[in-house]
Parts: C-alpha cells; sequence; structure tokens
C-alpha cells in the first residue's frame, strides 16, 4: 500500500472509504485531485481541523506532467533539483544494484533522459520554475532554503535544512546505507571513486547538455 517511508502509518480502511467516494461526480480534474489529497492527508491521520496546509508532491515522474498541473494549479510553485550527472548516473546505478551485480543500465539512462528532457521543456512553459543543484544544497543548505523559500513565498525556518519525513525526523535513503541527522555535503564527491569508465562514456555522449 506503501513506499517504505509510511509503511504501517496508512489508515486504510478511511483511505479506501473516502477513495471511493471519489466515484461521485466531480465538477473538474481540480475538484477530483483536491479530493484525493485530502483523503491521502487524512489517512495518514493528520489533524482534520488544520487550515493553511500546503500540499507538497514529490515523486520524479511528475516532472513530465508540469505543464498539465500549471494549468490546473496557477499558483503552484515548481521546484527541480538538477544534479552532476556523473554523480546522478553512479548513484541510480547503486540504488539498482542487487546482489553486487551490475544493473540494467539503459532504464537508468532513459530515465535520467526523460528527467533532462522535462526540465528543459519546462523552462520553456514556465517562466518562474526553481530550479536548484543538488551540490548547493548539500553544501549550502541554510542559504540554498533561504532563497528558495523567499522564491515561494513561504516564511523561513530552520526546520527547511532538515531532513524529515511526515513531520519527523528522517534519515535520508542514501545509497551508501549510512543515516543522516542533517544534510551533509560528506559523500557528495563519492561517485569519483565508484564511477567506471562506461558511465563516464555516457555522460558525456548523451548528457553533454546538463555539463
Amino acid at each position: 500500500y506503501a513506499d517504505s517511508i509510511t509503511t504501517g502509518k496508512w489508515d486504510i480502511d478511511l483511505l479506501a472509504q473516502l477513495l471511493n467516494n471519489t466515484r461521485t461526480k466531480r465538477a473538474n480534474l481540480r475538484e477530483m485531485l483536491d479530493y484525493v489529497v485530502k483523503a491521502l492527508y487524512l489517512a495518514l491521520n493528520f489533524d482534520p481541523q488544520a487550515r493553511s496546509i500546503r500540499f507538497v508532491e514529490k515523486s520524479v515522474e511528475n516532472a513530465e506532467l508540469v505543464p498539465i498541473y500549471k494549468k490546473i494549479y496557477p499558483n503552484a510553485h515548481f521546484i527541480h533539483t538538477v544534479r552532476n550527472p556523473y554523480a546522478n548516473l553512479v548513484s541510480f546505478r547503486k540504488y539498482k544494484t542487487k546482489q553486487c551485480k551490475y544493473p540494467k543500465i539503459k532504464p537508468i539512462v532513459q530515465s535520467l533522459l526523460t528527467n533532462y528532457k522535462s526540465l528543459f521543456r519546462n523552462m520553456v512553459y514556465l517562466d518562474d520554475i526553481n530550479i536548484i543543484r543538488y551540490e548547493d544544497l548539500a553544501t549550502a543548505p541554510k542559504e540554498t532554503m533561504k532563497s528558495l523559500a523567499g522564491r515561494v513565498g513561504i516564511g523561513y525556518d530552520q526546520s527547511l535544512e532538515k531532513p524529515t519525513s511526515l513531520a519527523r525526523s528522517w534519515n535520508g535513503n542514501s545509497t551508501s546505507n549510512e543515516s543522516f541527522s542533517s544534510v551533509t555535503s560528506r559523500t557528495i564527491d563519492n561517485w569519483k571513486s565508484d564511477i567506471t569508465d562506461f558511465e563516464v562514456w555516457i555522460v558525456n555522449s548523451l548528457m553533454t547538455t546538463m555539463l
């Protein structure tokens, strides 16, 4: 029912009941999406009386749907984080490696290229898209998040400098299996000793626009 972060935190019966209500006629797509978001929120046992909630959706695949979401939610803010493609490829490959076997590289490369394509297209469609470099976030989290908070119109809070999930501290999802209590740049250059000649060739051949 959920990813590893939210496993066991859902009221599945309530979620099913609420989502079944989406079968009733809604005036438009936005009303339906709003209702689904509300159902997810309530099923995670958050305060049903809360007001002024900002919903943040971070599924990577949604980068392909930005123009559609912008039309549905004209006041929404879109944030796209980019990373050194050499480091990105190594990290993705390590994540997909199982039992010390090198994974199929084609789906990984296609995923990265799709993400880059979506970024450049969205830069054309949106004048106000917010682009953050992963390296800036890791080395200067306070300055980077303060700047971003100002651009998207939210008050700055120190909690923006710390990884959280469902309003609680989160250890992160590092491929090194380390747990982190704060944003750190300690492992930012690890890719340099992990990358293969083949992976360097892939980036140099297919991802030059991101270099």
